[in-house]
């Protein structure tokens, strides 16, 4: 399937919640680019290189009789890897309940023949492309992967094809492959050890030439020569998980709270003091989730069953570097309106 600048407009309206744009106008970088931001914080640099990726696979500047592209993201846990994996799928056409996504540390004790098949079970890997060959693939933790599984790969990015157990064919060449890796035993997580002060002020050559540099301790060099692209993801820092804090959990604070008759207010002391929280248990966003569960959800959850008949305004403060709930009185109309904001 061929896809056009139309199913990358289509799907950066999605992604924006703009009108479509025709395929008359521009479609470029940029415009990827301001997409991508809609849903990934705090990845200037990995963002540009994804767009570039984007460009460069949809113009169809691959090598043939390969997958259309291989990348390969690293960072932390939590960081947002799956997440601009996803989305640079959906933004290449690919249906995201059709994605391929196999977690290589995972596979257990017969890592081949679970992605190849064995007798009656079809493979994890293999089975899916051959119903479909238009599809995202999305290879988790291959780094952590069996060393068995490697040649594999390598035989699925060098051929663009694989044979099953059944020696029937499954197709790559219209496929997307992302590979995610943290790669942290190979010293990935040292930036500063060269000079990288900050994700806004790194220098990308260096940066993806000391990424590759990590890769060659782990990962075959047959794979590696196979790669299209390499992009590090950062940790998440504190401006951007409160970003993520009031574009996403409080939003869902609010509405858990007004289900059950309840206005609840956050003060800007409790984003900081969550987001810097984050920050220092590693700037990745399923911990920045398990420390908002901790210390909001499950405290107000609490308060709202003992509080008191008519004290329907929760006010969310910190004090003496704690969270602290305190319920008031709150008039019907003012809950309505509030609430409906």
């Amino acid at each position: 399937r061929q896809v056009t600048a139309q199913h990358l407009l289509r799907a950066v309206a999605m992604i924006t919640n703009a009108s479509a744009l025709s395929e008359e106008e521009e479609c470029g970088r940029e415009q990827i680019l301001k997409a991508l931001e809609k849903t990934v914080k705090g990845q200037e640099s990995a963002l540009k290189k994804t767009a570039d990726f984007l460009v460069r696979v949809n113009t169809g500047f691959h090598f043939k009789g390969r997958p259309k592209g291989v990348l390969l993201l690293t960072g932390p846990a939590g960081c947002g890897k799956t997440l601009l994996a996803e989305s640079a799928g959906a933004m290449l056409g690919f249906k995201p309940d059709e994605t391929v996504r196999i977690n290589l540390s995972q596979l257990g004790c017969m890592p081949v023949q679970q992605l190849l098949g064995y007798g009656d079970f079809p493979g994890i890997l293999t089975s899916p492309l051959r119903k479909n060959p238009c599809r995202l693939v999305l290879l988790e933790d291959v780094d952590k992967a069996d060393r068995d599984v490697y040649p594999v790969l390598h035989r699925m990015l060098d051929e663009g094809i694989l044979r099953d157990a059944l020696d029937r064919t499954a197709d790559f060449r219209q496929s997307v492959v992302v590979m995610t890796a943290s790669l942290e035993n190979a010293g990935l997580e040292s930036r500063s050890s060269i000079g990288f002060a900050s994700p806004t002020t790194e220098n990308g050559d260096e940066m993806e030439e000391h990424l590759l540099h990590c890769a060659q301790k782990i990962l075959p060099k047959t794979l590696i020569d196979r790669i299209g692209g390499f992009i590090a993801l950062d940790p998440l820092r504190e401006e951007h998980l409160a970003e993520i804090f009031r574009s996403k959990f409080e939003p869902l604070l609010r509405e858990m709270a007004k289900e059950r008759g309840y206005l609840a207010e956050f003060s800007p002391e409790v984003v900081r003091l969550l987001a810097s929280e984050g920050a220092n248990r590693g700037g990745g966003a399923r911990e920045f989730e398990k420390l908002v569960v901790e210390r909001l959800m499950t405290p107000l959850a609490g308060h709202i069953a003992g509080a008191p008949s008519g004290k329907t305004k929760l006010v969310i403060e910190v004090h003496d570097g704690s969270v602290v709930i305190r319920s008031l009185a709150c008039p019907p109309q003012e809950l309505e309106e509030r609430g409906a904001a």
